[in-house]
């Protein structure tokens, strides 16, 4: 069985009472903003044993999908404040469904991607809290770098790198697209890679 969404508009807690109706679930990919694909929903697919817990399992802690073999996430319009909590619940995620032998991971989040600009002038026309979140985001691509090396490492997941998954998406600030959502003329664009992940041939 598998599930497509694009553009999906439901809030978490919608989302995850679908899933709930789809224990037998093989495949799954789902392109929303934050508001659906949050943390919770990340730890929600997670495989209990990379969770740390003291209870046993409840209907609202239990985790969806137990049957998945291939999941395709895409966080738009994330939050850059809560950028640990994403990180983290994105690699528990990943290392969990590669120690239970999914064949193929792809998770992406606009979170990591870094500015780039389109015109020699161009970091001339951003305000200063645009300016101040570019740094910020380098340094969470690289947060997200050294996890890769590091899950690598520790469960030899050799098929898990870094792919450029979205060249140009648009950076959701106030002062950079217009009240239609429109880039300004000449402002930046964020460049994304996607965690992805080929499990060995069987």
């Amino acid at each position: 069985m598998d599930l497509r969404l694009r553009q999906c508009i439901f809030q978490d807690t919608t989302l995850i009472s679908i899933l709930q109706l789809l224990p037998a679930l093989k495949r799954l990919d789902i392109d929303a903003k934050s508001a659906a694909l949050t943390s919770n929903l990340f730890m929600r697919l997670t495989p209990p044993a990379v969770l740390p817990t003291s209870a046993p399992p409840s209907p609202e802690t239990s985790v969806l999908c137990p049957n998945l073999v291939s999941l395709d996430l895409r966080v738009r319009a994330d939050d850059l404040s809560r950028a640990d909590e994403r990180i983290e619940a994105t690699f528990s995620l990943l290392a969990g469904l590669i120690a239970r032998g999914a064949a193929t991971v792809r998770l992406f989040s606009d979170l990591w991607s870094i500015v780039e600009g389109r015109h020699g002038d161009w970091q001339s026309r951003l305000s200063d809290a645009a300016l101040a979140e570019i740094p910020a985001r380098e340094l969470l691509k690289q947060e997200v770098e050294r996890r890769v090396r590091k899950l690598r490492d520790t469960l030899g997941a050799q098929g898990l790198h870094l792919q450029r998954r979205c060249a140009y998406l648009t950076w959701e600030r106030k002062d950079v697209v217009d009240a239609y959502g429109l880039l300004h003329p000449g402002s930046p664009i964020l460049v994304g890679d996607a965690l992805a992940y080929v499990g060995p041939q069987r």
